[in-house]
């Protein structure tokens, strides 16, 4: 289905780029392109289904901007470097978010048992309770409950104004896995690419969770490819932002700190900077948290209760996928490194690899952003031995990519080559335009068993299964004919979203009986 529309495409760009040479101007003819990508901005959520779909704008864009800047830009500097650090990232944020199942079905899904851990102290929030002492918001503070209630005292209380407020802010992962890209490789092209790789092999998850992590990584990337110290204290204060955000993800962002500062060519200098960045948002954040009162339910709960639940929610040592638990004989496992799911596993081995030859030697300035990017990926073991979880996924594209990049660079032809087919491979480009074209063609929900639910104010405005529309059904219907508006009851099946739905405080401090 998106033949035609991909034809087309192909054929406009030909036609507009064909005559552009004529057109007397001092830059290159390809600059004339700069302003181009932002069409993708009329495609994204922000705009209703009718008017992102209607395309005519877009191609608007498309087509005449090139032929005005061609006449208009003089200063190809200028270009390059809006180019580079505005259309780029702004376009890639578009298309991620046009992307998004969020904006082809035009509200947000509900995970029944994921949501409820950011819900259930967002409902206490909005009661006026306090985080750590009257609620424990293990993951952190600002996932877990803070942003919610933020979004919601700006618009309606509902999963519908949570979720969106989510995927816009969750979508500048996106722009933050740019930079990572651009300050590992020194090329805006590079990283675009990757970021685009994380896309169509459909590594990338906008959760403002990685948020944080993946700028404090950037920050450390650029310091150490640059020799800018300064750097490193934006680094130690994302450092701390991370911890606010998610507490496993400020531990690989700290892992990844030390690591630079002990490699940096001045460690004095640098690890001075990295307190100072760190100083600067720990001092403000203690003092507000002793103003509440509660800094020390903040250090019980964070590095005393959350930690003491860790062993609840390990699991087993290694579960393989189905590619590799089905493929075991030689050379047909060879096919399997070009399998989406088993390739993670076997680009975290070479990562570890790499580290593990590397930290060892003295730090070369193009191959350390690529060592500091490779520990962040080793240190995320650290979530797989515990809950199984791939953290390092979008990481994987901008590797590859500035490992085919660094092959061109010392002549290495043919090597490259394969690796970019390689590459191209896994990424199923064709695969990719067919969901797209899937996805524009959709009105509401994607798929059978996905429902809304009315008749719960607080439920409106998203998206659940239909087993979990029954079982809130069930649960509406027991507390109308239980309990009174201002009785409660214990959840003992990890359901802390109800406490949110039907305005019931939660009578315990924690989410979950692990805990």
């Amino acid at each position: 289905p998106a033949e035609g529309p991909i034809s087309f495409a192909a054929l406009l760009a030909l036609g507009m780029r064909t005559p552009l040479p004529f057109i007397p101007s001092p830059l290159p003819p390809a600059l004339a392109f700069v302003a181009a990508p932002l069409g993708l901005a009329l495609q994204t959520g922000f705009f209703a289904r009718d008017q992102r779909y209607f395309g005519w704008h877009a191609l608007a864009i498309v087509v005449l901007t090139p032929f005005l800047l061609r006449f208009v830009l003089r200063d190809a500097r200028r270009a390059a470097r809006v180019l580079v650090l505005v259309v780029y990232p702004l376009a890639l944020y578009c298309y991620a978010n046009a992307l998004s199942l969020n904006t082809a079905e035009g509200k947000p899904r509900v995970d029944f048992f994921e949501d409820g851990h950011a819900l259930q102290p967002a409902s206490e929030y909005l009661r006026g309770e306090l985080p750590y002492r009257d609620t424990l918001p293990a993951h952190g503070l600002i996932e877990d409950g803070l942003f919610d209630t933020a979004a919601m005292k700006f618009g309606a209380v509902n999963l519908g104004t949570r979720g969106k407020a989510r995927h816009v802010v969750g979508s500048l992962v996106i722009v933050a896995l740019y930079a990572v890209g651009f300050a590992a490789t020194g090329s805006a092209e590079a990283a675009f690419f990757g970021v685009l790789l994380a896309l169509m092999t459909g590594t990338f998850r906008g959760s403002i969770r990685y948020l944080p992590a993946l700028a404090t990584l950037a920050c450390i990337v650029a310091a150490v490819r640059r020799r800018r110290p300064s750097l490193f204290a934006w680094a130690g204060f994302g450092t701390v932002l991370c911890g606010l955000t998610s507490l496993d993800f400020a531990a690989y962002a700290f892992i990844v700190l030390v690591v630079a500062v002990l490699r940096a060519g001045d460690r004095r200098v640098a690890a001075t900077r990295a307190t100072i960045g760190m100083a600067t948002a720990a001092v403000p954040l203690v003092l507000i948290l002793g103003v509440l009162g509660i800094f020390d339910d903040f250090l019980r709960g964070t590095f005393v209760e959350t930690l003491a639940a860790g062993s609840a929610y390990t699991l087993n040592f290694f579960t393989p996928p189905a590619a590799m638990a089905n493929v075991k004989a030689f050379p047909d496992a060879l096919a399997v490194l070009l399998d989406r799911d088993a390739f993670l596993y076997i680009f975290w081995c070479i990562a570890a690899v790499f580290v593990g030859v590397t930290i060892t030697r003295r730090a070369s300035r193009r191959l350390e952003p690529l060592v500091i990017v490779a520990v962040f990926v080793v240190a995320t073991a650290i979530s797989y031995a515990e809950r199984h979880h791939l953290y390092f996924g979008m990481l994987a594209g901008v590797l590859v990519v500035a490992f085919i990049l660094r092959l061109l660079r010392r002549r290495q032809t043919a090597l490259a080559i394969v690796t970019i087919l390689a590459t191209v491979v896994m990424a199923a480009p064709t695969t990719h335009l067919g969901v797209i074209g899937w996805m524009r063609r959709g009105r509401g929900p994607m798929e059978q068993g996905i429902t809304e639910i009315t008749s719960i104010p607080r439920a409106r405005g998203a998206y659940f299964s239909a087993p979990d529309a029954q079982a809130i059904a069930s649960v509406e219907k027991y507390l109308a004919l239980s309990l009174r508006p201002d009785e409660t009851f214990f959840d003992f099946t990890n359901s802390g979203m109800l406490y949110f739905l039907f305005r019931r405080d939660c009578p315990i401090r924690e989410y979950e009986v692990a805990f």
